[in-house]
């Protein structure tokens, strides 16, 4: 975390985002690999979290799938993202949804989700850290990006 020059308290990386922006509240839940919590949770449970609590959008659990099983989590997301309720979209908006490969055993593969909080921000969390933000110009998302997906519900919110 960066900290503020100003009032030398911690913020959310990047500087830009303020503390009372919607995504400051998920910022630095721990990863837990079977976790869909505050108190922890993987990249697919904060996506899920994110958007029942911002959105009001239910996503599905995806069951037992651990985020170690990175191979059947790809499935079960590329299978999903990839007819409705989900679209592609080529620029992303707040809760948009980011797909991203995740190198296991030296192997790309589909497996990393996280939820864009702008069209140039990301926020996801993976075993190597807490929920952060992260531009999606930064080398570790820049190079993993498969797309951009968008909810029936975002879709149908944004023509009302």
């Amino acid at each position: 975390m960066a900290v503020d020059p100003v009032d030398q308290e911690p913020v959310a990386w990047p500087l830009s985002m303020t503390l009372t922006h919607w995504s400051a509240k998920y910022v630095g839940i721990p990863f837990a690999d079977a976790g869909a919590g505050t108190a922890g949770c993987n990249c697919w449970g904060l996506v899920r979290m994110v958007l029942a609590n911002e959105c009001s959008i239910a996503l599905p659990a995806y069951g037992e799938i651990s985020a170690r099983d990175i191979t059947a989590a790809a499935r079960q997301m590329n299978h999903d993202s990839s007819a409705a309720p989900w679209s592609k979209v080529g620029d992303p908006q707040p809760f948009d949804v980011a797909l991203m490969h995740s190198t296991r055993a030296k192997i790309r593969v589909m497996g990393h989700v996280g939820v864009m909080t702008s069209p140039t921000e990301l926020l996801h969390v993976w075993e190597a850290t807490d929920a952060v933000i992260m531009p999606i110009s930064h080398p570790r998302v820049r190079y993993t990006l498969i797309g951009f997906y968008r909810h029936e519900s975002l879709r149908e919110a944004a023509h009302a």
